[in-house]
């Protein structure tokens, strides 16, 4: 048999799959003929020796990415069905999303390369949007190089489910960053976001006097949050967690575009009735935004 590295096909196949838009995939099937196309002359018992130890190794990647979609507050491609054994199952299939939102999720890569490549003031925009949809009020965008400080809102954490002993109309005051990047963010860039948050608490006239009266006349707590088009280091990650700063990336962003209220908009059908990512539209929604 042609030698073969069974831990670098295994990865290929796990991007494949990752890529793919079938709504259900067998595992076995797939890695089979995955075998067959990188080895033409491979005999079926030969596949049959080889083919445990491939879909094990596919199935680690599997498995390792739905860990990661679950630390990030992300959805994984796919998850395993509970039978038939070794049977992907997409994941707005599996938990009967609307076609709306699973055609977009088929589409995120596509969303995320256009957040990558819109212009900065663009992406501001589309990140106040996102922050609407998870109920943040008031959203003022400042002025360029405003003392570290993108925007400002509110939170009103009473309307939170379980938060019945908070009352209704209590709201925590909301600052963050945003930055347009394709390299990932370092811990001195959150360090020095921090700084800025440590300055508004200590009444600093330099970084007060530009924000909004009413955000300085609230005396609620005051949630960071930094978000960007890229990802963040390891590093930067610990220092967020360390001084509960929370952080977004490219694809957390695109995650919670998919599930917006305008998400229908975003998608034609075509004369076949296949789903097209409308991304004119896409990108008109966050221009409107004032």
């Amino acid at each position: 048999m042609i030698n073969l590295d069974k831990t670098k096909l295994a990865k290929l196949i796990y991007e494949d799959i990752r890529k793919s838009n079938e709504d259900k995939i067998d595992l076995d099937k797939y890695c089979a003929q995955r075998l067959k196309i990188v080895n033409p002359d491979i005999s079926d018992l030969e596949i049959a020796d080889e083919l445990d130890e491939i879909v094990e190794k596919v199935k680690f990647y599997i498995n390792k990415r739905k860990e990661h979609c679950e630390s990030q507050g992300i959805t994984p491609e796919y998850e395993f069905n509970h039978y038939p054994a070794n049977f992907l199952i997409h994941y707005s299939i599996k938990y009967g999303e609307s076609i709306c939102v699973s055609q977009l999720r088929k589409h995120k890569k596509d969303i995320i390369n256009i957040i990558n490549r819109v212009h900065w003031h663009e992406f501001e925009n589309l990140c106040k949007y996102a922050l609407k949809q998870k109920g943040i009020s008031q959203i003022k965008l400042t002025t360029k190089n405003q003392e570290g400080i993108d925007f400002c809102g509110l939170f009103n954490i009473g309307n939170c489910p379980s938060m019945g002993f908070i009352p209704p109309n209590f709201k925590i005051r909301v600052i963050g960053q945003v930055k347009h990047y394709t390299k990932k963010i370092s811990p001195s860039l959150i360090r020095a976001f921090h700084t800025y948050y440590e300055s508004i608490q200590q009444g600093d006239p330099a970084i007060i006097r530009k924000l909004p009266p009413w955000f300085n006349q609230i005396k609620s707590p005051i949630l960071c949050i930094f978000m960007t088009t890229s990802d963040f280091t390891r590093r930067a990650n610990d220092y967020a967690e360390k001084e509960w700063i929370i952080l977004k990336n490219g694809e957390q962003i695109a995650e919670d575009l998919i599930t917006s209220p305008d998400a229908n908009k975003w998608l034609l059908i075509d004369k076949h009735g296949q789903y097209i990512f409308n991304k004119k539209a896409f990108k008109n929604t966050f221009n409107k935004i004032t």
